[in-house]
């Protein structure tokens, strides 16, 4: 019988709406609190990255990785139901 074990991080489905576009993606577990946090200036990784918003002659924009600004995120969705990540950003009124 094999074995199998987790290597290296959890990684969590996740839909993001960015300044970029709209994307559905793997992100590492332990960045959801930078993603939460949403400091300018904090950058994470996003992992096999499918873009939305953006098709060309039917293929759509695919990443292996991408950096995203963590401030640069309007809304984020987790697909996992046992993990409720979702949040939209707040528009200042002004």
């Amino acid at each position: 019988m094999i074995e199998h074990r987790l290597t290296g991080a959890k990684m969590v489905a996740m839909q993001l709406t960015t300044d970029e576009g709209a994307f559905i993606c793997n992100i590492d577990e332990s960045d959801m609190t930078k993603v939460a946090a949403r400091e300018s200036g904090t950058f994470i990784v996003i992992h096999h990255a499918i873009r939305l918003d953006a098709m060309f002659e039917g293929l759509y924009e695919i990443h292996r990785t991408k950096m995203i600004e963590t401030s640069s995120i309007d809304f984020y969705q987790s697909f996992h139901k046992t993990t409720t990540y979702s949040a939209r950003k707040v528009k200042a009124a002004g």
